[in-house]
């Protein structure tokens, strides 16, 4: 067990935007150079339903204590809806480097370029969006969106993207055959080319990859079937890129009655030439016996319905630690798998930090996160230590908790 200091919370920040929300959630987290770059969704009631008001803000906490705020946007009107916690109602989100913003507003979608390079492709793809945008990814001036809409009763998805030209171009996705319990949960660009984490309920998750500058990209397979685990990895919560490769992070969402096996979330290193189990379950695959590089079980070793909610890497160190969280499952129970859908914020109950240096070696580190907190749903490393962001009810202080860890 790694010793740690005190986990100490941001309470200081913002405290004018904590005490006039009812609901925050932080959406994302980014270390940058000038300090820590953070992405909240607030909620606040109204007098009726229709009157409460919902909001996303940006704040960079620089490195000397101070606050700039980046980018800031307020409505009313979404309803009592819009005060769930959770992907039930995604009013605001970003990418995972906090690139660009999106507001799925009552009647419109705004996309708003925190990075000024995005900005042709923000504002191309805001005018093109006719639907929900429920991910995005960003990188080198080019950002693609994951947009939901209702055709015949039925949720479709449809991706599209945008670079420096401002030109809009959208994906075929017909040969990923997306219907209800298999759809896209997740967007990440690696090695050059936009990843698709397609979960399914039933068959186990996918990764796919696009390679946006051909002129008609086909989505080329990289892991299939939950990496043979077949349901037990049903989503991939999370995804890192790191110079080893691509760190991915598994959950076999909603519980059943009658669990059979152990449910607990993996640790999976994709790379070009294939994919290595970190953390898991041994199992034969097409690739032959997989054997954990940890020899640590599915969960860490815990024998729970868990996720691999967040994993962080330093930006500018190769062979830095690497952090993932782990959260148990403590939503509803659903028997009929075709049922359930990819919403990680149902894993919120108790939460475990793992590091390691090589990836194959996992060590716990001591944390202490608010009562009040829910689904954690990002990690930053700082010189502080390392940044844990999640939900949280705002006048009990914004949803951002500093782990002090050891260097």
């Amino acid at each position: 067990m790694q010793k740690v200091n005190k986990s100490d919370n941001f309470n200081e920040l913002g405290e004018d935007f904590a005490a006039r929300a009812e609901t925050v959630i932080m959406r994302g987290l980014r270390a940058t150079p000038e300090g820590l770059l953070c992405c909240l969704q607030w909620s606040a009631p109204g007098a009726d339903p229709e009157g409460a008001r919902h909001g996303l803000r940006v704040v960079l906490r620089r490195a000397d204590g101070g606050e700039e705020t980046v980018f800031d946007h307020s409505e009313a009107g979404l309803g009592e809806a819009g005060l769930a916690m959770g992907n039930a109602t995604l009013f605001g989100l970003c990418d995972r480097d906090l690139g660009a913003v999106v507001v799925n507003g009552l009647e419109t979608t705004r996309i708003e370029a925190i990075d000024p390079g995005l900005a042709p492709a923000a504002g191309a793809l805001s005018a093109a969006c006719q639907g929900y945008v429920s991910a995005l990814a960003a990188q080198d001036g080019t950002l693609a969106v994951l947009e939901e809409y209702v055709a015949d009763e039925e949720l479709c998805q449809r991706l599209s993207w945008a670079g420096g030209d401002g030109a809009v171009r959208r994906a075929d996705l017909a040969a990923l055959e997306l219907r209800a319990g298999r759809m896209i949960s997740g967007l990440v660009f690696w090695q050059g080319r936009l990843c698709l984490l397609v979960a399914d309920v039933r068959a186990g998750a996918d990764v796919v990859a696009l390679d946006l500058a051909e002129a008609s990209p086909a989505p080329q397979p990289l892991l299939a079937r939950g990496a043979h685990r077949f349901a037990l990895d049903a989503a991939y919560a999370a995804a890192c890129p790191t110079g080893a490769g691509l760190l991915l992070g598994s959950a076999a969402l909603n519980d059943s009655s009658v669990m059979l096996g152990n449910w607990g979330g993996e640790m999976l290193l994709l790379m070009p030439e294939g994919w290595d189990l970190l953390v898991g379950q041994p199992r034969f695959s097409p690739d032959g016996l997989k054997v954990p590089a940890s020899m640590q079980g599915p969960g860490f070793d815990a024998a729970v319905n868990c996720a691999v909610q967040a994993i962080a890497a330093p930006a500018d160190a190769e062979g830095g630690p690497v952090y993932a969280l782990v959260q148990d499952f403590a939503g509803e129970t659903i028997d009929d798998r075709a049922a359930i859908i990819a919403d990680f914020r149902e894993y919120r109950g108790r939460a475990r930090l793992f590091v390691s240096r090589d990836l194959g070696e996992w060590s716990a580190v001591e944390m202490a996160l608010p009562v009040t907190c829910g689904a954690v749903t990002s990690l930053a490393v700082t010189p502080e230590g390392l940044a844990v962001g999640h939900e949280g009810p705002g006048r009990a202080g914004l949803p951002l908790t500093l782990v002090a860890v050891a260097a």
